[in-house]
């Protein structure tokens, strides 16, 4: 598994906290993870992957890209 391939995710955004909050959709696991701005969401989604990942004995060999 790859950060970038076979990961869907829903981010929403949080006005009272002000915080943007993902999940990641496809995995048919609970992989979760926050930040302020889109930059942190992007970057705490890569973290969570890549956690996501050494849990199972996957290595992510791709970085995270974002086609929007």
């Amino acid at each position: 598994m790859t950060p970038d391939k076979g990961c869907e995710c829903a981010i929403r955004f949080f006005d009272l906290t002000e915080i943007f909050h993902g999940e990641d959709t496809g995995l048919g696991d609970v992989v979760t993870f926050q930040g302020e701005t889109a930059d942190d969401v992007k970057a705490a989604f890569q973290v969570s992957i890549q956690g996501y990942c050494e849990v199972r004995g996957e290595v992510p060999n791709q970085p995270f890209s974002s086609s929007s």
